[in-house]
């Protein structure tokens, strides 16, 4: 089942400063339609690290991108200010138009044993299509937003992981041994 979302027409909302789109930006907008909401978990931070008597070593997983930068992939029509489709998506969670989330060290003064700490969001892919009122005639407009909420971290102990959801299980294949 697909919940679709009708939103008012919103005009004149001037432009997003420092945000890169492809096709050009729409100022004045027809109704928002929304399709299908993704979220999925994604780890911005992964660190092996081992204690033992030698003391701690902390080892960055490699190939792990550390920023989610929103955007948006227009299938037609010009490319909306990011902003805008955000504020018009009522979502029960607040939705980053800001890069991110900010870059932390890991935490020290883990117990001895291997662990691994991560860092990490939930990344939400919105489908929309709206019109931009900005042409003659005005122009049909479509495509998917990507961004971030919910930042959080924390640590699993290799030797007995707790694994309490999907960030998690990915965060724990990065185990010695998995």
């Amino acid at each position: 089942m697909v919940c679709v979302l009708i939103v008012p027409a919103l005009a004149g909302c001037g432009s997003d400063a420092g945000t890169a789109t492809a096709g050009g930006t729409c100022v004045n907008y027809g109704d928002f339609t929304f399709g299908a909401v993704r979220h999925e978990p994604a780890a911005t931070k992964i660190s092996i690290v081992t204690v033992n008597k030698s003391g701690e070593r902390v080892r960055p997983v490699a190939g792990i991108s550390p920023m989610i930068t929103p955007s948006a992939s227009v299938a037609t029509g010009p490319a909306p200010q990011l902003s805008v489709v955000i504020a018009q998506l009522k979502s029960d969670v607040f939705l980053n138009t800001e890069p991110g989330p900010p870059t932390h060290e890991p935490e020290s003064g883990f117990p001895p044993g291997t662990w691994v700490a991560y860092r990490g969001v939930e990344r939400y892919e919105i489908q929309y299509t709206s019109t931009c009122l900005d042409r003659t005639p005005p122009e049909p407009m479509s495509g998917t937003v990507t961004t971030w909420t919910n930042e959080r971290s924390g640590m699993i102990n290799c030797l007995e992981p707790i694994i309490k959801d999907a960030l998690e299980a990915d965060v724990d294949a990065h185990c010695p041994g998995n």
